[in-house]
């Protein structure tokens, strides 16, 4: 009786072991499916996902310009730049020139007001966009021709051979205004005098300094901002 009742615990546990392990199998291909269902999904959002890129990116690419197209663009940049270039080199150059002082000088022919007074009268007018300073006037008489400040033979001496009284402005002069100068000449020795002598009236003009500093991305050296001028003439003794 013991010998059967072990034989039929034994079958029992067997088979028990026996459906354990097959049930062990089929959860493991369950679940090995399910996993490789899940990956095999995901796989395919993610191809999906990337073939919808790809589309998308390969129809944009039709859309890019040729290279034929690329280098007329290329070609156009460089004529804007060129262009722009050309622009500020203008605009620079019309700057630079507007800094230069631009004068109209009137003069009188000089005559005697006294047997050894001479009256040298002229006026200047401020052309240029920006104020002016004169200063520095200067004149010089010669018993020779006088073709040009620098060179200047036969100077008569200034506080010897004659004296020199100046009304002259020296204030800014605006765009459009204009000034007249009065010089009187006092002959020492008239008599000595031959009956043509030469005369030269030198003075500087500067643009307002002020203006000039508020020029930006120029370079300074590049400013010229004075500028040296000259009346040249005769002065005839009467009679």
């Amino acid at each position: 009786m013991k010998s059967e009742t072990k034989s039929l615990f034994w079958k029992l546990f067997l088979t028990l072991g026996a459906w354990t392990l097959v049930l062990t199998v089929v959860q493991g291909i369950c679940l090995y499916y399910l996993v490789a269902r899940h990956t095999a999904n995901k796989l395919k959002v993610q191809t999906d996902f990337i073939s919808s890129q790809t589309e998308k990116l390969v129809a944009e690419m039709k859309n890019f310009p040729s290279s034929d197209e690329l280098k007329a663009l290329e070609k156009n940049i460089e004529k804007i730049e060129t262009g722009i270039g050309l622009k500020i080199e203008t605009m620079e150059r019309d700057i630079l020139k507007d800094l230069i002082p631009a004068l109209k000088i009137t003069s009188q022919k000089p005559y005697y007001i006294s047997g050894r007074q001479i009256k040298c009268i002229y006026s200047i007018k401020n052309k240029g966009k920006y104020s002016a300073n004169i200063n520095n006037v200067k004149l010089y008489l010669s018993t020779a021709k006088i073709d040009s400040p620098e060179k200047i033979k036969e100077q008569l001496i200034l506080n010897k051979d004659f004296y020199l009284r100046t009304n002259v402005n020296t204030e800014d002069l605006a765009p459009g205004e204009e000034i007249r100068h009065d010089l009187t000449i006092e002959l020492t020795n008239p008599e000595n005098i031959p009956g043509t002598i030469y005369y030269c009236v030198t003075f500087d003009a500067q643009t307002d300094p002020s203006i000039v500093k508020s020029v930006k991305n120029i370079d300074q050296e590049k400013i010229t901002s004075k500028k040296f001028y000259y009346i040249l003439g005769d002065i005839v003794t009467p009679g």
